[in-house]
């Protein structure tokens, strides 16, 4: 009676093993199927910053650099109504998918190695846009991963909270 209680024992740890061995497998499988399909989101939302670019070349400036000239030259040209309201427009998509980004890199495993890459990215938006600063600023519930960024910024020598 013992031999086989022993042997139920020994059975019983082993398939549990076994189990947990295949649960670890399925739960890899699942983070780089999460993965894969942030990294799709990540696409999306990048194209859709880029998009309005191409369709409004001169807009890419003003967002980046804040410049206010539309003509390219020393004539100052203040951006018109429709204008900001796409710069605007540019500055929430691109608050979407910076924040996207931020928590990814944060909470896929998948996507741990470029959490460097990407606080740099963002930083960097950041530093070249007002409008994005403005945004995130605005709606810093929205994007509360997004939040220590502009902390960072406004504490640099660059920062402009005043604003």
């Amino acid at each position: 009676m013992d031999v086989i209680s022993t042997v139920a024992v020994v059975a019983s740890v082993l398939f549990f093993a076994m189990q947990a061995r295949s649960l670890a497998g399925q739960q890899r499988t699942a983070n780089e199927v999460a993965g894969t399909q942030a990294h799709r989101e990540l696409l999306a939302h990048y194209t859709a910053v880029s998009a309005v670019f191409i369709q409004f070349p001169d807009l890419y400036d003003l967002y980046f650099d804040g410049t206010t000239s539309m003509a390219g030259d020393d004539d100052v040209v203040p951006p018109s109504a429709d204008d900001i309201v796409r710069l605007k427009v540019i500055a929430d998509l691109h608050a979407d998918y910076l924040s996207m980004a931020a928590q990814t890199s944060q909470r896929l495993a998948s996507y741990a190695t470029s959490t460097d890459e990407w606080s740099y990215y963002i930083r960097w938006c950041l530093a070249a846009s007002s409008y994005l600063r403005s945004e995130i600023r605005d709606k810093v519930d929205l994007y509360p991963e997004l939040a220590l960024f502009i902390a960072d910024y406004d504490a640099s020598a660059g920062g402009d909270a005043a604003a």
